[in-house]
């Protein structure tokens, strides 16, 4: 296992953390307040060429010169001609398409497993995010830490990678102690005032235990339940389109194991900001 470099008292190392828009949901507000607080924040796109390209525009102008990032999801219409020059980094959650679809950008691959970690890595990915069984959306069948051990051990695989699902301060700070390049944030920050969540996700996240998902062909999701409540999707392509829909009575939280962070991170943590820097100071320390 790959020993890091030890970083200064209470300075973490720079991309320690990455400040994902959480569910799913494009946020410029959240992205911008990320990047203030030292994380990259990490811009949503839409499936919706327009409004993708508008959030881009609020992101950019937000957030001062600072350089985010954005995800790109299955559906994404948008491609690298389409950035601004403060979007250098693209975390790329789209199987059909590469590093090499982004030249001149940091390429920063989702994967669920070993194998995807090793293939990754063979076509140009800059870096990996280790999405464990704990993640919403995509997730693999190991934990988050079974899986950072695994990949890395595996002396084939030399670049960067980031620990994503089940994360708060303590295990940010094992993570990078392990050898990772950092962690990732998401749900963790849903309940907070820039991520502006709706009174469903408010409803939804408040009072979870992490036993209220359910995985289905490698995606997990928040399994709602009542009279109105929608059949589960049958595969993963059905639950990303649950994800997008607008309808609330058919639109699915692409929540998982790690849900109940929400509410703990929200209970200790008034901005975006306050919680970025809990991480980052436990990675210091």
């Amino acid at each position: 296992m790959r020993t890091p470099a030890t970083p200064a008292p209470s300075e973490a190392p720079a991309d320690a953390v990455l400040a994902v828009n959480p569910l799913h949901r494009p946020s410029p507000r959240l992205t911008a307040a990320a990047g203030r607080a030292g994380a990259l924040g990490v811009l949503e796109l839409s499936e919706r060429r327009r409004d993708a390209i508008e959030v881009l525009r609020r992101t950019a102008r937000w957030s001062g010169g600072r350089p985010f990032g954005v995800r790109v999801r299955p559906g994404c219409p948008l491609g690298v001609a389409d950035l601004p020059e403060d979007a250098t980094t693209v975390l790329l959650a789209d199987p059909a398409r590469t590093a090499a679809d982004f030249p001149g950008r940091r390429v920063l691959v989702e994967v669920t497993s070993l194998a995807a970690a090793a293939d990754a890595v063979r076509a140009g990915a800059a870096g990996l995010l280790l999405r464990g069984s704990e993640c919403g959306g995509r997730a693999g069948e190991l934990s988050t830490f079974v899986l950072l051990q695994g990949v890395l051990a595996d002396p084939g695989i030399a670049v960067p990678v980031w620990a994503w699902g089940g994360i708060g301060p303590r295990t940010a700070a094992a993570a990078v102690a392990g050898g990772a390049a950092g962690v990732v944030l998401d749900v963790q920050l849903a309940l907070l005032d820039e991520a502006e969540p709706d009174a469903e996700t408010v409803e939804a996240l408040g009072s979870l235990d992490g036993s209220e998902s359910v995985l289905v062909d490698g995606v997990r999701f928040l399994r709602r339940r009542g009279p109105q409540a929608p059949e589960p999707p049958a595969d993963s392509a059905a639950a990303e389109r649950a994800f997008a829909a607008t309808d609330p009575l058919r639109r699915l939280l692409p929540d998982g194991q790690d849900g109940y962070l929400a509410a703990s991170f929200a209970a200790r943590s008034a901005t975006v900001a306050e919680a970025v820097r809990r991480v980052r100071d436990a990675i210091g320390r």
